[in-house]
């Protein structure tokens, strides 16, 4: 599963290059490792957080669709700077 989300970010990065927003496949990919993460077994994690799925879990956990709106306190002092 971290092989293909690493393929779904390139492509993903290449439609942006392209001007195409193709972000819904990395939104599902947030929710399966949240749930993962959700089920709370012990061997799961230690799967997910090795070496091995370290990066793509955490990739993956980068597009959590809460995450990606910037609130408007701080956009604000965005803009002030």
């Amino acid at each position: 599963m971290g092989e293909l989300f690493g393929e779904c970010e390139e492509e993903f990065n290449i439609n942006m290059r392209k001007g195409i927003n193709s972000d819904e496949t990395l939104l599902y990919f947030f929710y399966i490792y949240k749930g993962l993460i959700q089920l709370n077994d012990q061997r799961m994690l230690e799967i997910i957080m090795s070496d091995k799925y370290f990066v793509s879990t955490f990739g993956a956990l980068e597009w959590d669709p809460d995450g990606l709106e910037v609130p408007d306190d701080q956009l604000g002092a965005a803009n002030n700077d």
